[in-house]
Formats: structure tokens, sequence, C-alpha cells
């Protein structure tokens, strides 16, 4: 079995990044990548848009490895880098015209509040996409895979986990009018919480 490690993930990320600019019509705007660690979706989208990019991370070397990734693939993109905590974004409100976040939100203290931070800074007319899961242009085998190595490894620091019901009443807790929880798969067992304002 191939032991745990980011890379075995590497090859969700530009099918993600499709389902995204299939979903969103995403080609211009500002966009930020919350949670981003090494930025893979970042440089997923970087590759295929011109919108500015907004990395968010609370880890600084996190962000020194997405902007190095960034400066190494010679993207054309505006890039900045935010060191902050989605509880509190240093940002202005009604910002981004899309947010990413997949894959933190178990390990935030306070989703609600992330929630409502998320829901602060995106523009009206924008979307965000806040969850864990892999997506649904995933294959199954591929799928299979993935969560299989990643269920038999013993990573620290698991983060929480939580259900379409809990994604729910994030969303109700944050007082957002226009959401949908999109329930994954039964092998990964993702969910998103889908933001329109």
């Amino acid at each position: 079995m191939i032991p745990f490690g980011y890379d075995i993930m590497q090859p969700m990320y530009p099918l993600l990044i499709q389902q995204f600019l299939d979903d969103y019509d995403l080609s211009a705007g500002v966009a930020l990548d919350i949670g981003t660690g090494p930025g893979n979706l970042t440089v997923e989208l970087a590759k295929v848009t011109a919108m500015d990019l907004i990395l968010v991370d609370i880890d600084s070397e996190a962000l020194r490895t997405a902007q190095h990734r960034l400066r190494e693939l010679g993207v054309d993109n505006r890039v900045s880098a935010l060191c902050a905590d989605v509880e509190n974004l240093p940002l202005r409100g009604n910002l981004a015209d899309f947010i990413m976040c997949r894959g933190s939100i178990g390990f935030w203290p306070d989703p609600v509040r992330g929630i409502t931070e998320i829901s602060r800074v995106l523009k009206p007319g924008g979307r965000a996409i806040v969850g864990v899961g892999a997506g649904r242009y995933m294959p199954e085998t591929m799928r299979r895979r993935i969560y299989a190595v990643m269920s038999a490894s013993d990573r620290p620091n698991s983060p929480r986990r939580y259900t379409p019901e809990d994604y729910d009443a994030f969303a109700r807790q944050a007082r957002l009018s226009n959401y949908r929880v999109i329930p994954e798969d039964n092998i990964s067992k993702g969910c998103w919480l889908e933001i329109k304002k």
C-alpha cells in the first residue's frame, strides 16, 4: 500500500477545479483559497483562469510553499498571500467573486464564525464552496484507492468530520439566506456547503 501523503491526493485537484469551472463559470475576478495549504487548488485554478488569487492560511510556511509553486509555474495571475484565521479575515466585505475552501473546516474552532466571515467577504452574485470531498468528477476507482490509503494511515491531528445536517446547522446559525448542502458519495463521506450571495 502507498503511504499516505498529500501527493496521493494530487489527481483530485484538477478534477475539482474543472467542476468549479463548470458550476460557477469562472474566468475573471477575485478568487480566495482559504486554508490553501501548499496551494494545490490555487495552482490548478491559475492554470485555467485569469482570476486574481488570494491565498489564505494560518500557516505562513504553507503560504510560502504555495507562492513558490505558483512562481515556478510562471502564472501571470495577480497573486497575494494572507496569513490569517478564517474566523477573523482582515479583508473588506464584498471582495471575492469566488471562494474555495477544501479540507480545512474540520480544523476550525468555530465553523459558524468561519462561514459567516466567508459570506461577509463574498461579493453579491459571488459563490463560495466550503467542505471536504473529492468532487463528482473523480472516477470511482481513483476515489476508492485514495480513500483506502487515507483510511489506513495514522495521520496526526485528523480533522473533525461533519454530516450534511451539521453543515445545514452551520449555515442557519450563520444566517445564510441562499445556500445548499451537497453530500458526496459513501466512499469519501464528503460534504460541501455552497453559498450564493
